[in-house]
């Protein structure tokens, strides 16, 4: 999938524009840079917090499905479970 959207920005020539217009403002672009990666930080860090408490879901118990649901449901509006 991730080709086929490099093959068509390829295609519309944006690569070779956005390329541009980072050499052309390298103080910018390493701003922005920054900016993504500090994203992309904040979503690993949220997705390891998620996975720790994804395998306490496979118990069948009462209690354990009742902990289960209240799990998915803070990940599903993205807080954090107690």
């Amino acid at each position: 999938m991730l080709d086929k959207v490099i093959e068509l920005a390829k295609q519309f020539g944006i690569v070779g524009g956005v390329k541009d217009a980072l050499l052309k403002q390298p103080d910018k672009a390493a701003a922005k840079l920054a900016d993504v990666l500090a994203e992309v930080v904040k979503t690993v860090e949220a997705l390891d917090a998620e996975m720790v408490r994804y395998p306490s879901l496979h118990s069948h118990d009462d209690e354990s499905m009742a902990n289960g649901r209240s799990v998915l449901l803070v990940m599903e509006v993205g807080g954090h479970h107690q």
